[in-house]
């Protein structure tokens, strides 16, 4: 069994899988695992298509291949001339695959998931069972191990409005919850986005970065989940929590935008959507030998009233660490949201003309 799942986000449709495929042994003899390939993106093609399949991976692999043919040759405009290509797709494969005729009828059956955006459609999702392509789908799908429980962790996270960043996250996530439950879905996960571009996989080392990520966050998630409604819990104590969350969520939230910024300071990135906000900096200095002196990474402009403690670590990267707010009255305040200088010093001086 596999577990495969697509939705839609706000500018494209993120998909994901397991790489595991589970065979029964002869008798007694455990169930073997093997590693193969559930989405499809394709090569050098700028047409925005993925394809995810559950089931016997060789006549998947057969119909991503015969349909991103047919796309090459003449990309559909429309979600109907799309349908029909898929469609025909799908018959050709069952019609002159030789391998495809000869598996016993029980494994013919495999299940796909089609993401793509028409030229001048919107994007939309075909669920094809055998050779029938069913009726474009809004709603998030799941097939392969579509449990209760899965169909559960989607309903409960999944939201149109999502960013494709946040499709990305949830995607890992719900790809590491099904393989912590069953034992048939598991090795790598995969995560394709479908933009109005292109497609594209997401990098084996930022799913396993995100993993980690999920793995450090989610105690701390779950502590708080059942912490805030006891309510035989003292203020103090929620606060203390509350202090404990806060502080060990940012922090890990720094730590993973040095990560990501580190990409950025390479240059040439080709993200499909943005993995950092818009207008963030990252700044270098090195020495006569080549070796970094500095890096600072820069959000941009945070309305945030907080001081930050600066240290340099052994590598060159300026750390920051949230160490107190300052409070300053509503005047104050208010002048400093209005004053036509961008200059903070002249600012002050606005304030305080003896400063």
């Amino acid at each position: 069994m596999t577990y495969v799942a697509a939705f839609e986000c706000k500018g494209g449709i993120v998909l994901c899988a397991d790489t595991q495929e589970t065979h029964k042994g002869a008798g007694n003899d455990p169930d073997e695992k093997e590693y193969v390939e559930k989405l499809y993106v394709p090569e050098n093609l700028s047409f925005p298509i993925a394809v995810g399949g559950a089931g016997l991976d060789e006549p998947i692999e057969a119909f991503s291949l015969e349909l991103f043919e047919r796309i090459d040759k003449q990309k559909p405009a429309t979600i109907a001339e799309l349908r029909k290509m898929v469609q025909e797709s799908i018959e050709e494969v069952h019609r002159s695959d030789a391998a495809v005729s000869a598996w016993p009828a029980m494994y013919r059956t495999t299940k796909c998931i089609v993401a793509a955006k028409p030229t001048n459609d919107d994007f939309t999702i075909f669920v094809i069972t055998g050779k029938r392509v069913s009726y474009r789908k809004r709603e998030p799908e799941i097939i392969g191990y579509a449990t209760p429980t899965n169909k559960a962790h989607m309903n409960r996270l999944y939201r149109p409005d999502l960013s494709m960043q946040e499709g990305v996250i949830l995607a890992i996530y719900l790809v590491a919850q099904s393989k912590a439950i069953y034992k048939d879905v598991g090795f790598n996960t995969k995560v394709a986005v479908v933009t109005a571009t292109g497609a594209w996989q997401e990098p084996k080392a930022d799913i396993t970065e995100m993993e980690e990520r999920f793995a450090k966050i989610s105690p701390f998630v779950d502590r708080l989940l059942l912490s805030a409604p006891n309510v035989g819990l003292t203020e103090s104590g929620f606060d203390r929590l509350l202090k404990e969350f806060h502080e060990e969520v940012r922090r890990l939230r720094f730590d993973h935008k040095e990560i990501v910024a580190e990409q950025l300071a390479k240059g040439n990135i080709n993200w499909p959507y943005e993995k950092l906000p818009t207008g963030c900096k990252v700044f270098q200095s090195f020495d006569d030998k080549g070796k970094r002196t500095l890096s600072i990474y820069s959000d941009p402009d945070d309305p945030s009233r907080e001081t930050q403690a600066l240290r340099l670590d052994d590598d060159g990267v300026l750390r920051f660490k949230i160490t107190t707010n300052v409070f300053i009255d509503e005047k104050t305040y208010e002048h400093l949201r209005s004053c036509p200088s961008s200059n903070l010093k002249d600012c002050i001086q606005h304030i305080v003309p003896d400063c």
